[in-house]
This record gives structure tokens, sequence and C-alpha cells, in this order.
């Protein structure tokens, strides 16, 4: 069975949003992100209904910002 990756921590910081981006701000783009992107992913966080898939749309709509892209 294939093993997916473990959101354990990040899905306790779903009280906050705020909290979740700047860790993942951290995590993925070494405290890069533009004020553009932090409110693209706050939106799909705050729309995204099942709790389960705010962390896993956070982090797909930061993979796929050009703060994520530029090598630094």
């Amino acid at each position: 069975m294939g093993q997916g990756i473990d959101y354990t921590e990040e899905l306790e910081m779903l009280q906050s949003p705020d909290t979740l981006i700047d860790h993942l701000d951290n995590l993925l783009t070494y405290g890069q992100m533009s004020a553009v992107t932090r409110e693209a992913v706050k939106e799909r966080i705050l729309g995204e209904a099942v709790e389960a898939e705010k962390v896993k749309v956070a982090v797909q709509t930061i993979v796929t910002s050009p703060e994520f892209s530029v090598l630094r």
C-alpha cells in the first residue's frame, strides 16, 4: 500500500488559517510568499468545505505559485 503525506501537524493549524499559511510559507517558500499568493491560499482554504482537503489545496496553490518555482 502506498504512503501519503502526513498532514497531521498542518491539520491542527486549521483553527487559524494565517498560522497554517505562515507555516507553509516558511516550509515551502522560505518566507518569500507574496501577499497575492497568501491571499489566494487563504481563499482556497476558506472555500474548501472538506477539512481534510484544506491543507492539500493550500499546498497545491503554493507549489504552483511563482515563489515556489523560483530557485533562490
